[in-house]
């Protein structure tokens, strides 16, 4: 798979980290290049290993699910949250993770789009709803209504039932109510960091834009301007004040709410999830 480069730090470069969940955000990445730049030779170019990466993941689908990596090469981080920051070198042969399996439908979206626009055999969307079916299985709680971020825990954010609703796991009544408690913010669910709320707002805009386009213009105006007010000159990963040398004070993911005030005013959005 794709390692962590610079700027990550000599430690994590030399061993050759690999993040899974931000090798399959890549397929995202490049179909989005592919199909605002109309480049598609890159797809083709690529394309080779686009199916090993991918490889990797299909080779772990256990019992309906990709089932995370082990070994101190691997970091199973989502975001900088609790519960979805992960850890180098988890001992847990069995972890399942829901975010790293809506992250796969995500991937297997994309790489059917980058097959058929560049004449090649669509071989993956067919995995699609044995994952979907799974993810339910192993992470939907019938009486919250709510995914768990793994199996083996009843902790639940943002991030994962944004994902879910996303990935297609859910029904319309259930998406409009895991939507409503998003916009809520006191159900218990850990807040998706500023460099994930993008996939909170999808989720909402495609719940229902009439309805959260409001809330997420003034969600974006609250969270960004505290930074501003701070004397923050870049956008960052998190909204923690603490310097601490992980977290990123130049952000690209966090740098969202242009694109978004352009959603909100012309009630038109790009994203290849939506």
């Amino acid at each position: 798979m794709l390692s962590i480069c610079f700027p990550a730090g000599n430690f994590l470069t030399e061993k050759g980290l690999v993040i899974p969940s931000f090798n399959l955000h890549w397929f995202t990445q490049v179909w989005e290049y592919m199909s605002h730049s109309g480049d598609y030779a890159f797809g083709k170019e690529i394309w080779p290993k686009l199916n090993s990466v991918l490889k990797a993941f299909t080779d772990r689908i256990e019992d309906g699910c990709v089932k995370s990596f082990t070994s101190m090469t691997y970091w199973n981080f989502y975001e900088w949250s609790e519960n979805l920051e992960g850890h180098l070198g988890s001992s847990d042969e069995e972890a399942f993770e829901a975010a790293l399996n809506c992250l796969m439908i995500f991937a297997l979206r994309c790489m059917a789009k980058i097959a058929n626009a560049i004449g090649e055999e669509d071989k993956f969307t067919h995995l699609i709803a044995p994952l979907q079916a799974g993810i339910r299985r192993r992470f939907f709680d019938e009486k919250t209504g709510l995914f768990r971020n793994r199996e083996d825990s009843d902790a639940v954010s943002e991030l994962v039932n944004a994902f879910c609703i996303l990935a297609d796991v859910t029904t319309e009544e259930e998406s409009k109510k895991i939507a409503q408690v998003l916009a809520d913010g006191n159900q218990g669910l850990t807040p998706a960091t500023l460099s994930m709320l993008c996939f909170k707002y999808d989720a909402l805009l495609k719940v229902d834009a009439e309805k959260y386009s409001n809330y997420i213009y003034e969600e974006i105006r609250a969270k960004f301007k505290r930074m501003l007010d701070m004397g923050a000159t870049t956008f960052w990963e998190t909204e923690d004040t603490d310097q601490i040398p992980e977290y990123s004070r130049c952000h690209g993911w966090s740098a969202l709410p242009i694109y978004y005030f352009e959603v909100i005013r012309t009630g038109k959005g790009t994203s290849s999830l939506l």
